[in-house]
């Protein structure tokens, strides 16, 4: 048993990873619950086999009394094995309510920190088939589309982690088992049941499904993976369009051709509005599938002016062309501090690159914000590259420069020239970092 399970294991891996591309070290999350346990030692199995290097993480999120104890008793275990192990410690208070989405909010910040501070790049976590089940159940029951209702897939990437889940296809019961089999305890989750919580509810009703007639939960799997294959059919079909009906102009926004709405299928011109946004407003960024529809619908009906604004974009008719544009909101567009960094990501898409980064001393403190009205004002005397004239206002506007208090001092994207300071001359680079490598 423990044998075919380390090679199913084995096997699952090999879609995700080329022998030759093996990272040196990779994490596991290890709440010391039996998902987590099982990964861990079947992880350790398989890193030993490909000289890969193996650490467990283990998040005290605070929010128990039994946290603290549970994550010593985890260290204590993983010795055993001769795993190493590193505990990561959540301060703060408690939050008044949403417990379990801010315990998995703080659990995921801090691993992913701890995988930056050591250089890797690969996070295992320990999800398996009911947590896969249950994920899909949920979002059936919220009216999620495709691309949710495909559920959790086998690697991920989230702030420059790859998130692996190599025990989708794994049942608890024979995790538990292999546990055994290794004479290994693991940690009750006291949440899975509580009646507080909606996994735990989840649960129960997936529970009924899998007892109606003809039901399983191989069966259940088996519609999943059906699911995810026509999501990745959508997904092909969509970059496919991305690709022809798409311009990416260099000064931070997204044109898409107006004829995709009417000759494309809705759900391709749907799944291209939202990728547009996610590039306006980074891709961690989620919007409510019903206002992207609703845009959509208009689109295709042939609805005018006025249009759209929605989560920090504005949506403008153009000629032949929906310009999707960043707009500040409420809170404004970033301000940050030049620091010594060569370089960095402002807005989530331009990189602003300092030529001169820690060889000038005693400068001047410079930031990077939008050029506004002053910025405008304070370009009037040079000159203006052609392009910017043809520019909506919004985008012009809203472009970054280099600021030294209230003056202006570097606008690579509007002018060539220095504008004042001979510290800024030929010092800054701003590139709309989605628009690499398109035409």
């Amino acid at each position: 048993m423990v044998h075919l399970l380390a090679e199913r294991f084995s096997q699952s891996l090999k879609s995700l990873f080329e022998a030759e591309s093996y990272p040196s070290t990779v994490a596991v999350a290890v709440s010391g619950g039996s998902d987590s346990m099982a990964l861990c030692l079947l992880l350790q199995t398989w890193c030993r086999r490909n000289d890969i290097s193996l650490v467990a993480l283990t998040v005290d999120h605070g929010l128990r009394a039994e946290a603290a104890g549970e994550a010593l008793l985890v260290k204590k275990w993983l010795g055993h094995h001769g795993i190493e192990h590193k505990i990561l410690t959540r301060k703060g208070p408690r939050p008044e309510a949403g417990v379990q989405e801010f315990a998995r909010d703080a659990r995921y910040n801090l691993l992913f920190e701890a995988c930056r501070q050591s250089g890797i790049s690969a996070l295992f976590v320990g999800h398996q088939q009911e947590d896969h089940q249950e994920t899909f159940l949920m979002r059936l029951s919220k009216g999620s589309g495709l691309s949710g209702l495909a559920g959790m897939s086998l690697k991920t990437a989230r702030d420059g982690i790859n998130i692996i889940r190599p025990l989708l296809s794994f049942t608890r019961a024979e995790l538990r088992m292999f546990l055994q089999n290794f004479a290994q305890d693991w940690i009750e989750d006291p949440s899975n049941e509580s009646p507080e919580y909606t996994r735990t509810e989840l649960g129960h009703v997936m529970g009924h499904i899998r007892n109606l007639p003809g039901s399983s939960a191989e069966a259940i799997s088996l519609s999943l993976r059906r699911i995810q294959r026509a999501e990745a059919a959508l997904l092909s079909m969509t970059e496919k369009a991305w690709q022809d009906q798409v311009r990416l102009n260099p000064y931070g926004f997204v044109g898409l051709q107006m004829d995709l709405f009417k000759n494309m299928p809705d759900e391709i011109g749907i799944r291209i509005l939202a990728k547009a946004v996610q590039i306006m407003r980074g891709t961690g960024f989620r919007v409510k599938l019903q206002e992207l529809e609703n845009i959509a619908e208009r689109l295709r009906t042939g609805v005018q002016e006025p249009f759209a604004t929605l989560s920090g974009c504005q949506f403008q008719i153009r000629g032949v062309e929906l310009l999707i544009l960043r707009e500040p909101g409420r809170d404004g567009l970033p301000v940050i501090p030049l620091g010594g960094e060569r370089q960095m990501l402002w807005d989530g898409r331009f990189s602003i690159i300092d030529q001169k980064a820690g060889d000038v001393a005693d400068g001047p403190s410079l930031e990077v914000r939008v050029l506004g009205d002053s910025g405008w004002h304070q370009l009037q005397p040079y000159v203006i590259l052609p392009e910017i004239e043809k520019l909506p206002a919004i985008v012009r506007k809203n472009l970054p420069g280099v600021w030294s208090g209230e003056k202006l001092v570097s606008a690579p994207l509007i002018s060539a020239e220095s504008l004042g300071l001979g510290i800024a001359n030929d010092r800054f680079e701003m590139v709309f970092i989605h628009a690499l490598g398109s035409e």
